[in-house]
């Protein structure tokens, strides 16, 4: 199913530190030609239903763990610290994770076709920006900006379990095996 690949590309990443974008990634954009669609080939389906609000969440989550990343990459490349590569690359797992449960919900991806450092929305733009500044006067900083964005981002998924209840148990697994990895990640820094 699709929730079973996806918890198992996450369980590995999770695990090695790595990246499992092979396990997710026949769980992304619908390949599928419009004749396939028009004739009823089934995709991956949702376990479930989200309403605005946790469409709305979704998208958000996704925000978060590119921000994440985008700062990872930032930092590593200002201090060339091993973990903030490691920790970029298991956010791109992340990420890729809520992809695919973009793509099973059919939600719209918010930072599709956006380059590192770069947002849809102003609002992550600028706090890309202000944490960037905060964590540039030296590795110590970085480090505890990059500890504070994981508490956020367990904060925010744990609000995120929550308010979807039983509605979606295949995003709330997404969501559980995210803040399992955050809670590695935070351990790191």
């Amino acid at each position: 199913s699709t929730t079973r690949v996806v918890v198992a590309a996450l369980a590995a990443a999770t695990i090695s530190g790595g990246t499992a974008i092979v396990g997710v990634a026949g769980l992304g954009p619908d390949t599928r030609s419009p004749a396939a669609a028009a004739v009823g080939e089934e995709g991956p389906t949702p376990a479930g239903a989200l309403d605005r609000a946790q469409r709305r969440v979704l998208r958000q989550m996704a925000q978060e763990e590119k921000l994440a990343h985008d700062l990872y990459v930032a930092f590593d490349g200002r201090y060339r610290d091993r973990r903030f590569f490691r920790i970029a690359n298991s956010e791109v797992t992340h990420l890729n994770a809520l992809r695919a449960m973009m793509t099973v919900y059919d939600v719209t991806d918010p930072t599709e076709g956006m380059a590192d450092g770069e947002f849809s929305a102003q609002s992550w733009q600028d706090l890309y920006t202000a944490l960037v500044a905060k964590g540039s006067s030296g590795l110590t900083s970085a480090l505890k900006v990059a500890a504070n964005a994981e508490r956020r981002d367990i904060a925010d998924l744990t609000a995120a379990i929550k308010a979807l209840g039983d509605d979606a148990p295949d995003v709330e697994s997404v969501y559980r095996h995210l803040r399992r990895g955050s809670r590695i990640h935070l351990e790191a820094f």
